[in-house]
């Protein structure tokens, strides 16, 4: 109790402060255009429109706060990528909201399982299982603007998506080395083949790894403080990947694919994803 009370205090001051809250962000050193980088250029959702989003706040061990993007799986659980959760002491999860200062719902965890062979002594590290389960403290109650999402399917889990329009949300970096957003934005993107994806990434990437690129306009992207957070076919209702990282102008980002997971989603929490009905 008495770390909770001084932790939200903190919280608080900085909040208070107007401090940006940003994440580490591993960038992909063999493309040489990293001045380019830049995030979401798309649009501020409506409430309700993305309800699964969740919204992450993460205490390092330097009293830091980083910020990292979810989906809302289940009413105690959201999925998210481990280098969000690696070698950190507190989460704070929002979720039901747009603007990050203005959610229906707030739980803190201390309970989150990274992937097993993800090494979160690194994770700064590129790596290929990069994905997560937190457990709230406080149960969800679904409401308009917050519902549980569908996790890619086993038998969809090494589908191509090669050129179908896909789309991403969160609350990273407008522009380039600018401020995160306080609104939540989502864009179009548009799914890369995994030879090519294979092509440009080597041995990053991997049959649990989808890319996906601009869409129509070369600065649509995700970047900092979008780690974590889904990406989704066309207007479907399942994530199809958590976001791992990439986030240059014109070159895809990375993201995991939940749906080789599923044993390991069973093994951590007892549930099936997969027979999960609202």
């Amino acid at each position: 109790m008495w770390f909770r009370v001084v932790f939200l205090a903190f919280l608080a001051a900085q909040q208070a402060q107007g401090e940006t809250l940003t994440a580490g962000y591993v960038e992909d050193v063999r493309l040489d255009d990293v001045t380019q980088s830049r995030i979401v250029s798309g649009w501020e959702a409506n409430l309700g429109q993305h309800p699964h989003q969740a919204a992450l706040r993460i205490l390092n061990w330097q009293w830091q706060l980083i910020g990292c993007g979810a989906s809302v799986i289940h009413q105690n659980w959201v999925l998210t990528a481990a280098h969000c959760t690696a070698n950190y002491q507190y989460v704070m999860v929002y979720a039901g909201l747009v603007q990050q200062s203005n959610a229906e719902y707030f739980s803190t965890s201390w309970e989150w399982y990274n992937f097993p062979t993800f090494d979160s002594q690194n994770p700064n590290l590129v790596q290929t299982n990069d994905i997560a389960l937190i457990r709230v403290t406080i149960p969800m109650t679904y409401t308009n603007a917050l519902k549980r999402i569908q996790v890619q399917s086993t038998a969809d889990a090494f589908r191509e998506y090669t050129e179908l329009q896909m789309y991403a949300s969160g609350w990273g970096r407008t522009w380039t080395l600018g401020p995160t957003s306080e609104e939540l934005r989502w864009v179009y993107l548009r799914g890369v083949s995994s030879w090519e994806c294979g092509a440009l990434f080597g041995s990053l990437a991997t049959s649990a790894t989808i890319c996906a690129r601009f869409y129509n306009v070369t600065s649509q992207s995700i970047c900092q403080n979008d780690l974590g957070t889904p990406i989704l076919v066309g207007v479907s209702s399942f994530v199809a990947g958590v976001n791992s990282g990439g986030c240059h102008s014109g070159h895809p980002g990375g993201f995991i694919r939940p749906g080789p997971f599923h044993w390991w989603f069973q093994q951590t929490t007892g549930i099936n994803f997969e027979s999960l009905s609202d």
